[in-house]
């Protein structure tokens, strides 16, 4: 299997930037194992790694709902993608 930059655009259901203007991929707990093996093969192409892998809770419950993947990938490399 051979991964492609625009692949990046598949990973997760909400991508965002971090205050830093870094990447952050929000992935369904129930994919997110697979998820971050295709994301982590993908930001190999940009020179980015995943740094974290951190629970995202919602509601006052602190139920866990899915994942969230920290990475150091620039948010305007992700924002560029679509572009090409």
């Amino acid at each position: 299997m051979k991964v492609i930059k625009s692949d990046l655009e598949k990973i997760g259901y909400q991508t965002y930037p971090n205050d830093n203007g870094t990447t952050n991929f929000i992935c369904d707990v129930n994919t997110a194992n697979i998820e971050e093996i295709l994301l982590r093969n993908i930001l190999e192409l940009f020179d980015s790694e995943i740094l974290s892998a951190v629970d995202f809770f919602t509601g006052n419950d602190d139920e866990q709902i899915d994942i969230e993947f920290r990475t150091n990938l620039p948010w305007e490399t992700y924002q560029s993608i679509n572009k090409n």
